[in-house]
């Protein structure tokens, strides 16, 4: 098969150039690139909340997959070792007071991962995976069993730690709980479980918020999350989270070099810990969760492109080892406009 590389009329890539024969070969080193669409869930009760309501935004996610496909039974891939990469969390609009139609003050908000958060992503274990094809031929069904990723917190606890707002001193008028390097004991559900897989002291992963206004950004200020209480933008600080995405591909294999489909999954994350100022005031913990909205991935509107990079049969070579999974993915970053 030695299929064009000819873009789409709507500016989507062609299909990669695949020199196999027309027989699906699908062992060896690939990458992955996901758009989740995502939408909010919006709370309530928080110092800002989410406006409009019914925002659809875009996150991403970079993955590497070392797949081995069976002797015996072709249509067998098992196992499928997987390494996350690099992530995108998506940006959304939220007001501090009520929301209505053509509300101007609006702050435009955003949970950062810094750059320790994603140098942790490659140290995620992940359990191996496997994937059934329907066929030998392109154009097969690929379908693999789910890939779980959890960051910041044990991977074999079924629940995620998290913050119990109805705790004595962990609710809304408590300014001071959740603010140090220590778990507050008294407030979060399981601090045996968290993993300072970022290794920067604080428990979870630290995340950076970022909110800015119009007149933040006519003013060119500068979001100070490592020191919120110093100036900056109208909402900043650091989130202690612990977060798990865990991702289900339904793809369509084009070659024996590119796989495209749509993904489901679930994105849960929890606030641990906050120290984050709203208009250069302290808001609790508990303000902060009710802030910030959860996430709903919409399967169906979130589409993948999966790529060869071993350089077998024509496709790419990022010269990628995932069993060196940190210096696999710094590699795969620096390639990864070519999965779009």
């Amino acid at each position: 098969m030695d299929a064009t590389g000819d873009g789409g009329a709507d500016g989507s890539p062609g299909a990669l150039p695949c020199d196999d024969g027309g027989a699906l070969e699908l062992s060896g080193t690939w990458a992955a690139f996901i758009r989740f669409s995502v939408g909010f869930e919006r709370q309530t009760g928080g110092a800002v909340a989410v406006c409009p309501p019914d925002q659809i935004r875009q996150s991403s996610l970079l993955l590497l997959l070392d797949m081995n496909q069976s002797a015996h039974d072709p249509t067998i891939i098992d196992p499928i070792a997987a390494v996350a990469c690099w992530m995108e969390l998506p940006t959304v609009t939220a007001i501090a007071g009520q929301c209505s139609t053509g509300a101007s003050n609006l702050v435009t908000t955003q949970i950062l991962a810094p750059p320790a958060m994603i140098a942790a992503l490659p140290d995620v274990a992940v359990p191996p995976g496997s994937a059934m094809l329907s066929t030998l031929q392109p154009g097969a069904r690929w379908s693999p069993t789910r890939f779980t990723f959890t960051l910041g917190a044990d991977p074999s606890r079924a629940a995620l730690p998290a913050w119990d707002l109805d705790a004595p001193g962990c609710g809304m008028a408590n300014h001071d709980a959740g603010r140090t390097t220590a778990c507050e004991q008294g407030c979060v559900t399981d601090c045996g479980a968290l993993l300072d897989a970022d290794h920067d002291g604080w428990p979870g992963v630290t995340a950076h918020v970022c909110g800015t206004t119009a007149d933040d950004i006519a003013s060119k200020v500068e979001c100070n999350p490592e020191s919120p209480n110093a100036g900056g933008v109208t909402l900043q600080g650091r989130a202690l989270i612990d977060f798990r995405v865990d991702p289900l591909f339904d793809g369509i294999v084009r070659s024996s070099c590119e796989i495209t489909g749509t993904v489901d999954a679930q994105v849960v994350y929890n606030i641990v810990g906050a120290d984050i100022y709203l208009a250069s005031a302290q808001i609790s913990v508990a303000s902060a969760i009710k802030s910030l909205p959860t996430f709903r991935v919409d399967g169906s509107n979130s589409p993948f492109r999966m790529i060869r990079v071993d350089g077998l049969h024509g496709a790419p070579d990022w010269s990628v080892d995932i069993a060196q999974a940190g210096a696999a993915c710094a590699a795969a970053a620096q390639h990864r406009n070519e999965l779009l």
